[in-house]
């Protein structure tokens, strides 16, 4: 589905000469709220959350799919659980017989070996699959709230937008609007000046919250198809 851009009119603040950035500053827009204005620290900060989340998002989505929701402890289990079926699994047909033509080219050891795994594959398969269904259905993630088309997303090659909000404690809440750079390539204009909401779209666009005072990333929303 082609991506449906809304421009909501904000006057902005661009990021143009904070000096040297973490992220390319030209592709940076941030936007001013009541007066006040984000200092080149501030922003570096924010870069580097950002770049932090994008990287716990990238290393979930090198899974595969059903996987994105296991924290790294259980995918670490699931893992191991899921390397020692591979090695039996080619010995036994679909109803748990082993395969005696195949089985008996093996050696002493390994036959040993294998017999043992069989012996625990009820065990293996059963955490197998509870694992992805347990998980899937209550993917309480603590940084991605929606994993969207899942794909890597390489953060250099986005724009983003900041809008701010400053506490009475004094801590800073930015909400970051990053979207594909070649959509300005293709003719977005004005994206500087104005903050835009993106329907649709897949991984080239999300927006994500990033605290400051934390330093940490949270409800991390990609976009779909």
């Amino acid at each position: 589905m082609k991506a449906q851009v809304v421009y909501i009119f904000l006057f902005s603040i661009v990021a143009s000469s904070f000096g040297q950035n973490l992220l390319d500053t030209a592709k940076l827009a941030v936007f001013n709220q009541n007066g006040l204005t984000l200092t080149p620290a501030q922003i570096k900060t924010a870069d580097s959350i950002l770049i932090n989340t994008v990287n716990y998002y990238n290393a979930h989505a090198a899974r595969e799919y059903e996987l994105v929701c296991l924290s790294d402890s259980e995918y670490s289990a699931f893992s191991l659980i899921d390397s020692l079926r591979k090695i039996y699994l080619p010995y036994i047909t679909e109803s748990g017989k082993i395969k005696k033509n195949k089985f008996s080219k093996l050696n002493a050891d390994d036959k040993n070996y294998i017999s043992k795994l069989i012996e625990k594959r009820s065990y293996y398969d059963s955490i197998f699959l509870k694992t992805i269904k347990e998980r899937n259905q209550n993917c309480n993630d603590p940084v991605v709230l929606n994993w969207g088309s899942i794909g890597r997303i390489e953060i250099a090659n986005y724009c983003r937008q900041y809008t701010y909000s400053v506490y009475k404690d004094g801590s800073i809440f930015i909400r970051a609007s990053v979207f594909c750079s070649d959509m300005v390539k293709n003719g977005l204009v004005n994206w500087k000046k104005n903050l835009i909401t993106i329907h649709d779209g897949g991984n080239c666009f999300f927006t994500v919250n990033l605290d400051l005072k934390s330093r940490t990333g949270s409800m991390m929303k990609v976009n779909g198809f």
